[in-house]
Protein backbone atom coordinates (compact mmCIF):
# COMPACT_ATOMS: atom_id res chain seq x y z
CA UNK A 1 0.00 0.00 0.00
CA UNK A 2 1.13 3.44 -0.58
CA UNK A 3 0.16 6.06 1.96
CA UNK A 4 0.42 9.67 1.26
CA UNK A 5 1.97 12.31 3.12
CA UNK A 6 3.92 15.19 2.43
CA UNK A 7 6.57 16.50 4.40
CA UNK A 8 6.92 20.58 4.12
CA UNK A 9 9.61 22.22 3.07
CA UNK A 10 10.90 19.17 0.68
CA UNK A 11 8.60 19.62 -2.64
CA UNK A 12 8.31 16.71 -5.31
CA UNK A 13 8.31 13.83 -2.83
CA UNK A 14 6.64 10.50 -3.59
CA UNK A 15 4.03 9.35 -1.53
CA UNK A 16 4.80 7.67 1.93
CA UNK A 17 4.59 3.60 1.01
CA UNK A 18 5.38 0.27 3.17
CA UNK A 19 7.29 -2.26 1.64
CA UNK A 20 8.59 -5.57 3.27
CA UNK A 21 12.57 -5.95 3.67
CA UNK A 22 14.22 -8.83 5.66
CA UNK A 23 18.12 -9.47 6.21
CA UNK A 24 19.96 -13.17 6.79
CA UNK A 25 22.92 -11.52 8.10
CA UNK A 26 25.82 -13.82 8.81
CA UNK A 27 23.92 -16.11 6.09
CA UNK A 28 25.30 -14.44 3.40
CA UNK A 29 23.20 -11.17 2.72
CA UNK A 30 24.41 -7.70 3.40
CA UNK A 31 22.39 -6.53 6.37
CA UNK A 32 19.37 -4.70 5.64
CA UNK A 33 18.97 -6.58 2.12
CA UNK A 34 16.78 -9.41 1.80
CA UNK A 35 13.50 -10.19 0.74
CA UNK A 36 12.21 -6.26 -0.23
CA UNK A 37 8.48 -6.20 -1.57
CA UNK A 38 8.24 -5.51 -5.29
CA UNK A 39 7.51 -1.78 -5.97
CA UNK A 40 6.01 -0.90 -9.11
CA UNK A 41 7.71 1.94 -10.36
CA UNK A 42 5.65 4.86 -11.36
CA UNK A 43 2.49 3.02 -11.81
CA UNK A 44 1.23 4.16 -15.36
CA UNK A 45 -2.42 4.57 -14.41
CA UNK A 46 -5.69 4.76 -12.06
CA UNK A 47 -7.63 1.97 -11.82
CA UNK A 48 -11.69 3.13 -13.19
CA UNK A 49 -13.41 3.88 -10.01
CA UNK A 50 -16.49 2.55 -8.94
CA UNK A 51 -19.37 4.29 -7.57
CA UNK A 52 -18.50 3.95 -3.52
CA UNK A 53 -21.60 3.61 -1.26
CA UNK A 54 -22.21 6.62 0.81
CA UNK A 55 -21.50 3.84 3.92
CA UNK A 56 -19.19 1.87 2.43
CA UNK A 57 -20.25 -1.43 4.18
CA UNK A 58 -22.97 -3.44 2.87
CA UNK A 59 -26.21 -2.76 4.47
CA UNK A 60 -27.61 -5.51 5.33
CA UNK A 61 -24.30 -7.89 6.94
CA UNK A 62 -22.30 -4.30 7.83
CA UNK A 63 -19.14 -5.66 6.51
CA UNK A 64 -17.36 -3.43 4.26
CA UNK A 65 -17.34 -4.27 0.60
CA UNK A 66 -15.06 -4.87 -1.79
CA UNK A 67 -12.43 -2.33 -3.17
CA UNK A 68 -13.10 -3.85 -6.87
CA UNK A 69 -16.62 -4.62 -7.43
CA UNK A 70 -18.28 -2.27 -4.65
CA UNK A 71 -21.17 -4.99 -4.57
CA UNK A 72 -20.03 -8.16 -2.35
CA UNK A 73 -18.59 -8.16 1.00
CA UNK A 74 -14.86 -8.29 1.26
CA UNK A 75 -13.29 -11.70 2.45
CA UNK A 76 -13.53 -11.52 6.43
CA UNK A 77 -11.68 -14.79 6.78
CA UNK A 78 -8.66 -14.27 4.88
CA UNK A 79 -8.77 -10.26 5.81
CA UNK A 80 -8.76 -9.22 2.31
CA UNK A 81 -9.58 -6.15 0.21
CA UNK A 82 -11.58 -8.29 -2.29
CA UNK A 83 -14.31 -10.24 -2.28
CA UNK A 84 -13.46 -13.33 -4.25
CA UNK A 85 -10.18 -14.84 -6.54
CA UNK A 86 -12.12 -13.34 -9.63
CA UNK A 87 -11.57 -9.70 -8.39
CA UNK A 88 -8.17 -10.51 -7.27
CA UNK A 89 -6.97 -11.18 -10.81
CA UNK A 90 -9.05 -8.74 -11.94
CA UNK A 91 -6.84 -6.66 -10.03
CA UNK A 92 -3.99 -8.25 -11.61
CA UNK A 93 -4.98 -7.60 -14.98
CA UNK A 94 -5.19 -3.86 -13.79
CA UNK A 95 -1.60 -3.85 -13.17
CA UNK A 96 0.95 -1.78 -13.11
CA UNK A 97 -2.11 0.92 -11.57
CA UNK A 98 -3.26 2.05 -8.46
CA UNK A 99 -6.32 2.01 -6.92
CA UNK A 100 -7.64 4.35 -4.70
CA UNK A 101 -9.05 3.45 -0.79
CA UNK A 102 -11.97 5.52 -0.58
CA UNK A 103 -12.17 7.65 2.63
CA UNK A 104 -15.22 6.20 3.80
CA UNK A 105 -13.65 2.35 3.72
CA UNK A 106 -13.63 0.93 7.20
CA UNK A 107 -9.68 -0.14 6.22
CA UNK A 108 -9.09 3.72 5.48
CA UNK A 109 -10.71 4.63 8.84
CA UNK A 110 -8.13 2.08 10.40
CA UNK A 111 -5.00 3.77 8.97
CA UNK A 112 -2.68 2.32 5.98
CA UNK A 113 -1.99 -0.88 4.99
CA UNK A 114 0.31 -3.13 3.55
CA UNK A 115 0.05 -6.60 1.65
CA UNK A 116 1.44 -9.50 0.59
CA UNK A 117 0.39 -12.78 -1.10
CA UNK A 118 0.34 -16.26 -0.01
CA UNK A 119 -0.79 -18.84 -2.58
CA UNK A 120 -2.77 -15.88 -4.27
CA UNK A 121 -4.57 -14.78 -1.13
CA UNK A 122 -4.54 -11.30 -0.07
CA UNK A 123 -3.86 -10.35 3.40
CA UNK A 124 -4.18 -7.30 5.01
CA UNK A 125 -2.01 -5.81 8.07
CA UNK A 126 -2.89 -2.40 9.28
CA UNK A 127 0.25 0.14 9.84
CA UNK A 128 -0.40 2.94 10.80
CA UNK A 129 0.35 3.03 14.52
CA UNK A 130 3.99 1.79 13.02
CA UNK A 131 4.45 4.39 10.82
CA UNK A 132 3.49 6.94 13.43
CA UNK A 133 5.87 5.03 16.07
CA UNK A 134 8.61 5.40 13.03
CA UNK A 135 7.98 8.86 12.21
CA UNK A 136 11.59 10.17 13.44
CA UNK A 137 12.01 14.10 12.14
CA UNK A 138 12.85 15.92 15.01
CA UNK A 139 11.93 18.77 12.86
CA UNK A 140 9.02 18.27 11.19
CA UNK A 141 5.22 17.51 12.70
CA UNK A 142 3.70 13.85 12.32
CA UNK A 143 2.11 14.35 8.85
CA UNK A 144 -1.27 12.77 8.63
CA UNK A 145 -2.32 9.68 5.98
CA UNK A 146 -4.21 11.84 3.39
CA UNK A 147 -4.68 8.76 0.73
CA UNK A 148 -4.06 5.10 0.69
CA UNK A 149 -3.23 3.39 -2.59
CA UNK A 150 -3.51 -0.53 -3.20
CA UNK A 151 -1.02 -1.12 -5.67
CA UNK A 152 -2.13 -3.90 -8.30
CA UNK A 153 0.72 -6.09 -9.31
CA UNK A 154 0.93 -8.60 -12.33
CA UNK A 155 1.16 -12.12 -10.99
CA UNK A 156 4.33 -12.73 -12.29
CA UNK A 157 5.96 -9.63 -10.02
CA UNK A 158 3.98 -11.40 -6.87
CA UNK A 159 5.42 -14.55 -7.70
CA UNK A 160 8.95 -13.72 -8.17
CA UNK A 161 9.11 -11.95 -4.59
CA UNK A 162 7.55 -14.62 -2.93
CA UNK A 163 10.32 -17.01 -4.20
CA UNK A 164 12.35 -14.84 -3.11
CA UNK A 165 11.33 -14.23 0.23
CA UNK A 166 10.85 -18.93 0.31
CA UNK A 167 15.03 -18.83 -0.75
CA UNK A 168 15.89 -15.76 1.95
CA UNK A 169 13.30 -17.87 4.36
CA UNK A 170 15.31 -21.23 3.46
CA UNK A 171 18.86 -19.40 4.44
CA UNK A 172 17.59 -17.84 7.29
CA UNK A 173 14.57 -20.62 9.16
CA UNK A 174 13.19 -17.08 10.42
CA UNK A 175 9.83 -18.98 11.21
CA UNK A 176 11.59 -21.24 13.35
CA UNK A 177 12.51 -18.17 15.47
CA UNK A 178 9.03 -17.18 15.77
CA UNK A 179 9.67 -14.48 12.96
CA UNK A 180 7.88 -13.65 10.41
CA UNK A 181 8.75 -15.80 6.67
CA UNK A 182 12.40 -14.62 5.18
CA UNK A 183 12.39 -12.25 8.23
CA UNK A 184 9.67 -10.18 6.02
CA UNK A 185 9.39 -6.36 7.90
CA UNK A 186 8.15 -3.37 7.05
CA UNK A 187 9.61 -0.31 6.25
CA UNK A 188 8.52 3.39 5.19
CA UNK A 189 10.49 5.79 2.38
CA UNK A 190 9.91 8.76 1.16
CA UNK A 191 11.56 9.50 -2.20
CA UNK A 192 11.23 11.44 -5.38
CA UNK A 193 8.36 11.23 -7.72
CA UNK A 194 8.60 11.23 -11.51
CA UNK A 195 4.83 11.65 -11.58
CA UNK A 196 2.34 13.90 -10.29
CA UNK A 197 0.63 11.43 -7.87
CA UNK A 198 -0.25 13.68 -4.60
CA UNK A 199 -0.58 16.85 -6.74
CA UNK A 200 -3.51 19.04 -5.86
CA UNK A 201 -6.05 18.35 -8.37
CA UNK A 202 -4.20 14.43 -9.03
CA UNK A 203 -6.37 11.32 -8.00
Amino acid sequence: MAAQGKQAGIPNLAPWSSSSRSSVGSKGYRPGFGAVAPVQRQPNRIAPQIAWPANFTQQNTGLPLCVICGQRPADQIRKSLFCTLGCVKAAETLAPAIINIPPNHPKYQDGAMRYVFIKEIMLTVIVENQFRSKWLHTNAPFRPVKRIYLIAQTAQSKATYNTYRLQVENMGCFRAQNRTAGNENRRFHGTRRDCLLGDPGVP
